[in-house]
């Protein structure tokens, strides 16, 4: 590597990476398996089909399901969009506390090497305040860098907004959280009242916004590296 230049960001080594590689193969690789279960039960014809209980005796348990409940609950893959959701956003919130660790001690060597333990655990405990608006919005600043990312701000505060409604168990949108989202300046295509459910589609969108804005902050990362690399 020379002195003058930083490498280039696809070589970063930024722990959210690989994770995120795992999670979006779950994403993906899950949507194929529920589509290839159904559509294995839905091609089989069986004389008494609603009396059909299924067991998986591979798995060491006594759970038995009805074969209407295991195509019912395959269709309703919510809760597995959801749960995907919540491991993307503390992905974010993980590299937010990496990214500040790395501006604070002005270690750009952590872009192309991993933590050491000692490193892990002062990242782990670094506090973000506020909202991913207030967090965010100041390392971009710091950065150089502007809200120029999948949807914007306002997109980025509509997916955290989500999450935590997903994460605390609520199953309806609530008056609170669309004036949570108004005062925060986003908005939520819901009515107070609405079930709030996760299609493919939609995870995929959230996920989407978050790794726009990741990678925003190391683009703005690798550009003060390289500034650091020149000036010495």
């Amino acid at each position: 590597m020379s002195n003058n230049d930083a490498p280039p960001i696809d070589l970063m080594v930024a722990p959210i990476w690989p994770q995120w590689q795992r999670l979006s193969r779950l994403l993906f690789s899950g949507q194929i398996a529920f589509n290839s279960e159904l559509a294995r039960w839905e091609t089989t014809e069986l004389d008494t089909e609603h009396n059909v209980r299924l067991r998986d005796r591979t798995m060491q348990s006594k759970y038995r399901v009805t074969l209407d409940e295991h195509l019912a609950t395959l269709r309703d893959r919510s809760q597995f969009f959801e749960v995907i959701l919540i491991k993307a956003h503390s992905l974010m919130d993980a590299h937010g506390r990496y990214v500040r660790y790395i501006l604070d001690s002005k270690d750009f060597t952590l872009l192309y090497r991993a933590p050491t333990e000692n490193e892990i655990q002062i990242i782990f405990d670094i506090h973000l305040t506020g909202g991913v608006e207030a967090w965010g919005g100041k390392l971009l600043m710091e950065l150089g860098r502007d809200w120029r990312i999948i949807d914007g701000k306002a997109g980025l505060i509509q997916t955290s907004i989500l999450r935590n409604a997903f994460a605390h168990g609520y199953v309806s949108a609530t008056q609170g959280m669309l004036d949570a989202a108004a005062e925060r300046g986003a908005s939520l295509p819901l009515a107070a009242g609405d079930p709030i459910a996760l299609t493919f589609e939609q995870c995929r969108l959230h996920l989407s916004r978050i790794k726009s804005f990741c990678r925003r902050l190391d683009g703005g990362l690798v550009n003060l590296a390289k500034e650091n690399y020149q000036g010495r």
